[in-house]
C-alpha cells in the first residue's frame, strides 16, 4: 500500500537522483571541456591547452605527419599534425564516453559544421556536412577519433602505396 511518506520518499529521492545525475553530467561536462585540442589547431595551440606532451614519434602511414600524446583531466589525447596543424585526434579514457562528452567533443572539432551521426556494428560513424572531417566512437578500445579527410586520404594513398610496390611514385 502506497502512503502518503512512502510518496513523499519516493518523490524527494527521484528529485535527488536527478540532482545527483545533473550534477555528474555537469563534472563531467568540465572534465570534458579541459581535454579539448581542435581539427585545425597547431602544435603551439595543443601545448597550450594541455602543457607538454608525454609522448612524440613519427607517424607510420604518413612519414612527414608526427603524433603527441597528451593527459589532461584523465583523458588521452593523441594528436597527429600534419602540414602544421592538427589533422587527427583521438580522445580516451578508462571508461565509456556518454552521448553528453561525445556530442560536446562533436561540437568542438565541427568548425561551425553540423555533425550527422549513424550506429553500425557498435561504432558511432559522424560525418561533417562539409565533408571535410570524419569522426567515430569505438566503445572497445573506448576512443572517439575525429579525422580530416585529406589526412585519411593521404593515409590510405600511402598504404596503397606500399601494397603495390608504388611507394615514392
Amino acid at each position: 500500500m502506497v502512503t502518503a511518506a512512502w510518496l513523499d520518499y519516493a518523490l524527494s529521492m527521484k528529485y535527488s537522483i536527478g540532482l545527483f545525475a545533473l550534477v555528474v553530467l555537469f563534472i563531467s561536462t568540465l572534465a570534458m571541456q579541459s581535454a579539448q585540442a581542435r581539427l585545425g589547431e597547431n602544435l603551439q595551440q595543443c601545448r597550450d591547452r594541455y602543457g607538454m606532451f608525454a609522448k612524440k614519434g613519427a607517424c607510420e602511414g604518413v612519414p612527414d605527419a608526427q603524433f603527441y600524446t597528451f593527459t589532461k583531466s584523465g583523458i588521452d589525447v593523441e594528436v597527429i599534425i600534419w602540414n602544421g596543424r592538427c589533422s587527427r585526434i583521438t580522445y580516451s579514457k578508462g571508461g565509456v564516453f556518454t552521448p553528453a562528452e561525445i556530442a560536446l567533443l562533436s561540437m568542438r572539432n565541427s568548425e561551425n559544421q553540423p555533425w550527422t551521426s549513424e550506429e553500425k556494428d557498435g561504432v558511432i560513424n559522424l560525418a561533417r556536412k562539409d565533408k571535410k572531417a570524419e569522426g567515430y566512437y569505438e566503445k572497445t578500445p573506448r576512443s572517439l577519433t575525429f579525422v580530416y579527410v585529406d589526412y585519411q586520404n593521404e593515409e590510405k594513398a600511402r598504404e596503397a602505396g606500399k601494397e603495390t610496390g608504388l611507394e615514392g611514385f
